[in-house]
């Protein structure tokens, strides 16, 4: 194996070498008459040398239209990549190297910020890959244009259209039956059909209408939902996908790769939704009907102030997974043991690219615990602080799982009329926490200090990398650091004003309106922040054009300049524009600098200032002392220093997943394929998201 991966590097190279020389014999041949060939033949035949224009030019339009598709998306592709480093500070890009060179691949990912997660899979992936998407958001001015020129696959959901029964109508559920009052089951609904008690995501099949007021279907209603009683419910017509999956399994025959989010809708919960089966589906059914094996690629897409304006992304590959030939054989004789098994590793291969935490509190604590915990005169890797991240995080739940009550859950609430739907502007919001009282006493203890270190942080508004030089003033850095932003205040004035300030506003406004109807319309959101940047892009994208149009039209009209001077300004307008943003993020940066100067002012605060660094020693000395001495038990989380496969850690970690769950959507995925009941884009027993 390893000499055909020489070869091919060196096939690389030899290729890379002649396409180098061609090219700089051309432009020798070109700089030089007497080796210029048009000229040479042009001369001999006695005709102008524009005319081999001519049949150039057609050639370079046959070219351009047999290649559009691949251009098109180049184009598009630049564009965003544009995007998101104006709307992004940073983006980290870990684990490249896992993702396969050529042939078609199946991109599986988390879904925590709607169509931005698209973007970035797109945009750093480094293949050509066509998502599946809503029907709905399709069917949406501005992302159904760019989701035709990415080469999308449109899904319809049958949520999207679902149909709210009269008040009047109400029905109760009791083990697979479900009983109606006033209703005409056997006019409204037809086989394969499915029914939603309102309010809940959860979506029954029918299996056989037994008369206008009883349904038996495919599973249990549950003992949630039999514990409702006669209840309102919703109706969602049967969606048949079989166009959908023979499409897809065409696409990646001929080599194409696919983009998927197994979660279904966008979300902004700590950890993962339970994945749907249509990623099986797929990986299975090109290998029985082509025989081609498709390795299935997982992203962990993690954010950090993703929602606001030049926040940072991290975008990690993980090892390929392909489908074994034991799971093969499965396969054929158990179909739905086989989804089954590959959902799981699936699951337990996302899991391992992104940091997952019981809550938001914990994940907090798990980010605070790691800036503690690592070295301080150095700066790690994303690829190490990611690492850290994970080991804090799954030794947290490890120890939340040893020291739980005997028969309670160690895993977090997971039912969404438990989440709090609560939601400030503050980033550092607790949206909900985790039963912790039975850890042991120094662990408690520890919890409280690294929580005390960080709101007394937040309150004063400072940074873990900014304690350690309180105790350390530099008049003449302060002075510096004022006048430079002084500076930069001066010069993103007029850009950040006139070019990005109505938009700024206007994007703001309408995203914070996205995100209260996206929420409003979601069981599973806990804040729907996920939705804002998507919002903030999309509202950009149109006005941006527009406001320079109208600047543009009203130069040419009213202003005494000369046509040269006005046609400089409007090209000149994108680049004030982008040098506005990076005037405003470095006069943000010098304010977040100057701030511990100026709260040393006053005196009760300089005085806690003063205390911060001692307290962090101290809580650094307790957690590192706590880590040596509880480390060694948790495993390879603390005794492998070396980079661990999580992949193959997360399968033997219990996770806050539902196995019943899984089974369910394996059921109904046979069922799809032997021809008797919807595939699964959206399946039983699932979180459901009515925004993407």
């Amino acid at each position: 194996m390893a000499v055909d991966t020489h070869a091919n590097d060196f096939a690389r190279s030899l290729d890379k070498a002649r396409s180098q020389g061609a090219v700089l014999a051309a432009c020798i041949m070109l700089s030089v008459d007497a080796l210029n060939p048009i000229k040479v033949i042009c001369g001999l035949l006695g005709v102008p040398t524009y005319f081999a224009a001519y049949p150039f030019a057609l050639m370079l339009v046959y070219l351009l239209s047999s290649y559009l598709s691949e251009l098109t998306y180049f184009g598009v592709r630049v564009f965003f990549t544009s995007i998101l480093s104006i709307f992004f500070t940073k983006i980290d890009v870990i684990g490249h190297s896992n993702v396969p060179r050529d042939g078609p691949i199946i991109f599986t990912g988390n879904h925590a910020n709607q169509f931005v997660d698209a973007l970035q899979v797109m945009t750093n992936c480094g293949h050509k890959v066509g998502f599946l998407i809503a029907q709905r958001s399709w069917e949406r001015p501005v992302v159904g244009f760019f989701a035709r020129a990415l080469g999308c696959i449109p899904v319809a959901r049958p949520q999207d259209a679902a149909m709210k029964m009269p008040p009047s109508q109400t029905i109760r559920g009791k083990g697979n039956v479900i009983y109606g009052t006033s209703t005409s089951f056997k006019s409204q609904l037809r086989h394969k059909d499915k029914v939603r008690f309102r309010g809940h995501s959860e979506q029954l099949v029918v299996k056989e209408i037994v008369s206008d007021t009883e349904l038996l279907m495919m599973d249990d209603v549950g003992e949630e939902h039999e514990a409702l009683g006669d209840s309102a419910w919703d109706l969602l017509r049967y969606v048949d996908q079989t166009r959908v999956f023979d499409g897809v399994h065409e696409a990646l025959r001929m080599g194409q790769c696919l983009g998927i989010f197994p979660e279904g809708g966008s979300h902004d919960r700590t950890d993962l939704l339970p994945l749907k089966v249509g990623v099986a589906i797929i990986a299975f059914g090109v290998l029985e009907k082509h025989n081609i094996q498709v390795p299935i690629v997982p992203i962990g897409l993690s954010y950090f102030r993703g929602h606001r304006f030049r926040g940072r992304a991290v975008v990690e590959f993980g090892p390929p997974i392909r489908i074994s030939p034991e799971l093969q054989e499965l396969y054929r004789t158990n179909r739905r043991q086989a989804y089954t098994t590959l959902l799981l590793q699936i699951e337990d291969s996302m899991r391992s690219c992104i940091v997952t935490a019981p809550d938001y509190n914990a994940l907090r604590l798990v980010y605070t615990a790691r800036r503690l915990y690592q070295p301080s005169h150095r700066i790690p890797t994303p690829e190490l602080k990611q690492d850290m991240n994970r080991r804090f995080a799954e030794g947290y739940k490890i120890l939340l799982r040893r020291y739980s009550k005997p028969g309670a859950s160690a895993e977090p609430p997971s039912s969404p009329s438990r989440i709090d739907k609560g939601y400030t502007s503050d980033d550092d919001q607790q949206h909900g926490t985790f039963p912790d009282e039975n850890l042991p006493e120094d662990a408690r203890m520890l919890k409280r200090h690294l929580e005390e270190y960080r709101e007394k942080l937040q309150r004063l508004g400072l940074r873990d990398y900014q304690v350690p030089t309180l105790g350390q003033p530099d008049p003449l850095k302060a002075t510096y650091t004022l006048l430079h932003l002084f500076l930069v205040a001066l010069l993103a004035a007029i850009p950040s004003i006139v070019l990005n300030a109505p938009v700024g506003l206007v994007a703001r406004k309408m995203a914070e309106a996205e995100r209260k109807r996206a929420l409003a319309g979601s069981v599973v959101k806990i804040t729907a922040r996920d939705v804002m940047m998507s919002k903030k892009i999309i509202i950009s994208i149109v006005m941006v054009p527009t406001l320079w149009l109208a600047y543009a039209l009203a130069l040419f009209f009213w202003a005494d300049w000369q046509t040269s001077t006005k046609v400089l300004a409007v090209l000149a307008m994108p680049v004030f524009s982008y040098a506005g943003v990076m005037a405003t993020e470095a006069g943000m940066v010098d304010a977040k600098d100057l701030k511990p100067v100026l709260m040393r002012l006053r005196p009760e605060v300089r005085r806690e200032m003063l205390a911060l660094p001692a307290l962090r020693a101290r809580v650094q000395a307790e957690l590192r002392a706590f880590v040596a001495r509880v480390g060694p038990s948790l495993g390879d989380i603390y005794n492998n220093p070396q980079p661990l496969s999580w992949s193959t850690l997360m399968a033997h970690q219990p996770q806050s997943r539902s196995t019943t769950n899984l089974e369910n959507m394996a059921k109904e995925a046979v069922a799809v394929m032997e021809g008797s009941a919807q595939p699964a884009v959206v399946t039983e027993r699932n979180a459901e998201d009515k925004t993407d």
